[in-house]
């Protein structure tokens, strides 16, 4: 498959042993440290040694890096995805993690050059299994759960010898000539990690509210701001893997969830964006048109496939539910289209229905197009759509690309393409709806 598969740590491989991965070795970098405050000054004849050249280094670096981490944040900039393994005979233990660069919660940039296969869950090697659990014995979570991330790695390389050693003059003396920024991918259980690590969805109420609000003004805004913030151990989260405890059928892929991944702000160039949309906006539609050429049909155009609203979801059996929650994708909550009506008091607003099989708007053109059928009977009888506003709303703050990132939605100045250069927003237009059904001064004749 062309994947990396020595056990290297730098590149990821971790074999677990007893049906549990192991912790990984010790952090292999240095811990976050200060930030230099001091630089050298250069003049004609002075003498430089060793410390005066790490402390170049130094200053610039982390000077760097508190840049990164204040003004950018830390989390995966771009790639890193983390996709099941494609072999059928290894999807069950093992995923893929794609190149791409990660800033940790020390303002490091963190590098994956290579595609790499990771070892997430191994069986057991003793055949008997585990030991029953006691009669009265908390029952055994129906999933285990895995925090797959990626942390900086620092490799000290290329042994030559020291002419000079503080130690001695032994010309066997050997010290490292360069030091290697590496990406190391590590496998841990969740319980074994930091909450924080993983965010999860919590339930508030009025008791932990309390404590968990602060009042203003009782710490300072910026308090602990020269002191990192380290949820994962100084690594970056790429993903949740899970897998039904105990024993599984062969070739059972794992279950990867990327929900909880930190990602930052994604350049404009990589975000979807809404190209266009077959009404004029703030313009004038028929009535006729609406019900004939249009076809009752209000589309919008993307210039990426989206993800599809209610993707299949593990139920609490660990199985695979016919629907999943309409949170995200386009349905009735993020495709809305209202119509009102001015008159000398008020005008009412109420929502316009699709009647799409199910009731939801629909994805066409491979995933490209988001299209609201309009209900028939609004367009038909003595009260219809004419002479009123059609007013469409998208939130694409929950309308995903297949990247899974939001849809760059803002409809500035009314143009498109949409956006600002940050995923999500919302998109809001509207037209006016001319009934021309009276020519002639006839009563209308729609029915």
């Amino acid at each position: 498959m062309g994947y990396p598969t020595d056990p290297d740590p730098a590149r990821g491989q971790h074999p677990a042993d007893g049906g549990r991965p192991r912790q990984g070795d010790a952090c292999c970098g240095p811990a976050c440290g200060a930030v230099a405050g001091e630089r050298n000054r250069f003049f004609t004849g002075k003498f430089m040694a060793a410390r005066d050249f790490s402390a170049e280094q130094d200053y610039f670096r982390s000077r760097h890096q508190l840049h990164n981490r204040l003004l950018h944040g830390w989390g995966i900039a771009c790639g890193l995805e983390v996709t099941p393994h494609d072999n059928p005979d290894c999807a069950g233990r093992y995923v893929i993690v794609a190149p791409g660069i990660a800033f940790d919660c020390c303002g490091r940039e963190v590098i994956l050059e290579k595609k790499t296969a990771v070892l997430v869950w191994e069986p057991p090697e003793d055949a008997a299994g585990p030991e029953p659990a006691p009669a009265d014995a908390k029952p055994a979570p129906q999933r285990d759960e895995y925090i797959l991330y990626i942390r900086y790695c620092e490799q000290e390389i290329e042994q030559v010898p020291a002419l000079y050693a503080e130690n001695g003059c032994d010309p066997r003396a050997l010290q490292a000539n360069r030091i290697r920024e590496v990406g190391k991918l590590e496998v841990r259980r969740r319980a074994d990690v930091d909450a924080g690590c993983w965010p999860q969805q919590a339930q508030v109420d009025d008791a932990n509210h309390k404590t968990a609000c602060r009042v203003c003004g009782d710490t300072p805004a910026q308090e602990g701001c020269l002191q990192p913030k380290c949820p994962c151990s100084q690594g970056v989260p790429l993903a949740l893997i899970s897998r039904a405890a105990g024993p599984t059928e062969d070739g059972e892929p794992l279950q990867i969830d990327l929900t909880g991944r930190h990602d930052l702000p994604t350049p404009a160039d990589y975000l979807t964006h809404i190209i266009g949309y077959n009404w004029p906006h703030g313009g004038k539609i028929k009535l006729s048109d609406l019900r004939g050429p249009m076809d009752r049909r209000l589309k919008v155009y993307f210039d990426r496939t989206l993800l599809s609203s209610g993707q299949p979801q593990p139920d609490g059996d660990g199985e695979a539910a016919d629907e999943g929650p309409d949170g995200t994708g386009i349905n009735v909550h993020t495709f809305t289209v209202q119509f009102y009506r001015f008159d000398d008091v008020h005008f009412p607003v109420s929502y316009l229905h699709t009647d799409t099989a199910g009731a939801q708007p629909l994805l066409e053109d491979e995933g490209c197009t988001a299209v609201f059928v309009i209900d028939p009977e609004a367009l038909r009888g003595a009260v219809t759509l004419g002479g009123g506003i059609i007013h469409i709303t998208l939130k694409c703050d929950f309308i995903l690309d297949c990247n899974g990132r939001p849809v760059d939605g803002d409809h500035l100045k009314g143009q498109t393409p949409t956006g600002n250069g940050i995923a999500g927003g919302t998109f809001e237009s509207w037209f006016h709806v001319v009934d021309d059904r009276r020519a002639g001064g006839g009563p209308p004749q729609y029915k």
